[in-house]
């Protein structure tokens, strides 16, 4: 695989192209100019509201301005990521920041001055046939009336939350200012880091692996008294804020936002927990491909498959697109088009911005960054967040502008159903028998996180919200204490835990974002239920999938997935894809059979 030692080196196909965005840097200046002008137009309507054609006016003119602050938002961000420390790029993307925030300012007066509408004013709105694409967006404002508070009161405490940036703080101490010191690899030193650990415990050297897990995670564990202070702070912090806008705590406030049951994630943990057995039951076959005696947690990544294999970008995307052709020849030619019309970085180098992701905006195609290095993640990388891409171009173009903002608790179901149908691509197609144990270990991993350690950090998570709400404080010793017990209970007697794994949550940037965890559990079962009946021919499921990747956030998480027929309350849901999870693992123990 060729390397790359700065972006003006890469090949101009490898590169995406963004004048869908911007043409130039004058229509970027020229487009941020205006868009100053329009957020500032915004607040002339200010009392004026109760008039139906000056509200749709307004709502007009708010979702067109959101609009491209959307757009020079993710242009700038885009921008910055392709070339990091480039200090023009660093203050776009500050002024763009600011955008949002005078955005904000100026349309602040919405929700309090329809909230002050008399109950027949209110009727006449809704009644009223040129308010049809906003009759939603303004019940969703009633809908939350007794949560918001007065414009003063809500502007004090949004003031006050943007100081108090624990995860801000929490990320720049693990990733910034812990040194986690260096690992000698084939005479050469390695320095460890958050972002590289995976990949070095990957390492056939347990000794390696060894020295790599203890430095990264006896680090932090020196400062675990200071983590738990702030993940403390952070949880009373959500808690107040929920709590003065009239929620029981900040789970109730969550549930209310989603429109879901209040016993919803109680019925995920318990699904989940009781099939703990088929994760220990995968852990069996790992250590049986590893021919090891036994699991250890410097283990967890080793590799279990031997595919050398390097892949070119062109053959990523034809695996890609030949995976994905049961969800019929639309989506096949939206896939397509992402290749076709350059919406992909591909190449890594120093000074891109690590990971992958892909970025969408309201009114343009969605853009995807990776650093592609020729392996299978490349691959399933390319599959995950075309997935994205994908599932926002059905949103755009079926939607009005409010309702293009999916909730986490579907967005990560396309992404997560394109790894899946990859995954038995490969198992069918797979050149060699190490290629197609990759790729079916892929689908598993993807369960593995996304499931079984999502809803064991998320019930971490239930615990000590419910600690703090009873008056106590999270400590270290509390948190490491649960999140050792929970280790032992989803991996049973299959792995020896060693005494790092208890410091394992202070790195979960996700508990600071309330409850976040448990989304992805959701849409992973979804995407086990969705691809499994698309493969096995079921056209109902398919023509389902294809509704549901249209629909827009008007319509309800709840609803959303009855689309798809699930039920999120009915057992059946969960243990039907755990099923599959189990059929899933049974092909990668015949594989491991065969490769003997």
């Amino acid at each position: 695989m060729k390397k790359y030692n700065s972006r003006a080196e890469v090949e101009d196909k490898y590169k995406w192209d963004l004048t869908e965005f911007f043409k130039n840097g004058k229509d970027f200046e020229d487009s941020f100019k205006k868009c100053n002008s329009m957020i500032k137009e915004l607040s002339t309507y200010q009392g004026k509201l109760k008039d139906s054609k000056v509200l749709k006016e307004f709502l007009d003119k708010e979702y067109a301005t959101i609009a491209l602050v959307f757009r020079i938002l993710a242009y700038t961000y885009i921008i910055n990521d392709q070339e990091l420390g480039n200090s023009k790029s660093i203050e776009a993307k500050a002024k763009a920041d600011n955008l949002i925030n005078e955005c904000e300012i100026a349309i602040s007066f919405f929700s309090p001055e329809i909230l002050s509408f008399t109950n027949q004013e209110y009727e006449q709105v809704m009644n009223d046939e040129l308010l049809k694409d906003y009759h939603y967006l303004i019940r969703e404002v009633y809908r939350f009336k007794s949560h918001i508070l007065s414009q003063k009161e809500e502007t004090m405490i949004s003031k006050l939350i943007s100081v108090a940036n624990y995860e801000d703080i929490s990320s720049q101490m693990v990733n910034s200012e812990h040194d986690y010191g260096y690992v000698k690899i084939d005479g050469e030193r390695v320095k460890i880091t958050q972002t590289n650990y995976r990949s070095l415990l990957r390492n056939p050297d347990l000794k390696i692996r060894k020295t790599v897990r203890k430095k990264l995670f006896s680090k932090m564990g020196e400062y675990d008294v200071t983590a738990a202070g702030i993940l403390n702070s952070y949880v009373k912090m959500s808690l107040t804020n929920a709590q003065l806008h009239h929620y029981k705590d900040a789970l109730d406030e969550v549930l209310f936002g989603l429109e879901l049951p209040s016993n919803i994630y109680n019925i995920l943990i318990k699904n989940v927990e009781a099939r703990t057995n088929s994760l220990q039951e995968y852990l069996k076959v790992y250590q049986k491909a590893l021919n090891l005696d036994y699991l250890t947690s410097v283990d967890l990544y080793l590799e279990m498959s031997n595919n050398k294999r390097e892949y070119t970008v062109y053959e990523a995307q034809d695996m890609v697109l030949n995976a994905i052709k049961p969800l019929g020849d639309d989506y096949y030619r939206r896939f397509k088009a992402i290749f076709d019309n350059h919406y992909i970085d591909y190449m890594g180098y120093p000074g891109k911005k690590s990971g992958a992701y892909s970025v969408s905006t309201l009114d343009t195609n969605s853009r995807i960054l990776m650093s592609f290095n020729g392996d299978f993640d490349s691959i399933t990388t390319i599959a995950h967040e075309g997935g994205h891409s994908v599932h926002f171009s059905y949103i755009n173009d079926n939607n009005p502008m409010p309702y293009r903002e999916p909730s986490t608790m579907v967005c990560e179901i396309a992404s997560l159903t394109n790894e899946c149908l990859l995954s038995n691509y490969v198992l069918k197609n797979g050149k060699t028998v190490e290629e197609k144990i990759i790729g079916i270990n892929n689908l598993i991993n993807v369960v593995v996180g996304n499931l079984y350690s999502a809803v064991r950090e998320g019930t971490i998570e239930v615990d000590f919200y419910n600690h703090v709400k009873k008056g106590n404080a999270i400590t270290a010793d509390f948190i490491n204490k649960k999140c050792l017990k929970s280790f032992k209970k989803y991996y049973g007697n299959m792995v020896k835990i060693d005494k790092y794994s208890k410091y394992s949550w202070i790195s979960r940037g996700h508990y600071f974002n309330n409850y976040y965890l448990f989304s992805y559990a959701f849409c992973v079962l979804a995407a086990l239920n969705i691809s499994k009946e698309i493969l096995a021919g079921n056209e109902t499921m398919l023509n389902n999938y294809l509704k549901f990747l249209k629909l827009g956030s008007n319509t309800s998480i709840i609803d959303a997935y009855q689309v798809l027929g699930f039920d999120l309350t009915s057992d059946n849901f969960y243990q039907n894809a755990i099923d599959y999870f189990d059929e899933i693992v049974a092909d990668l123990s015949k594989l491991i059979e065969e490769r003997k």
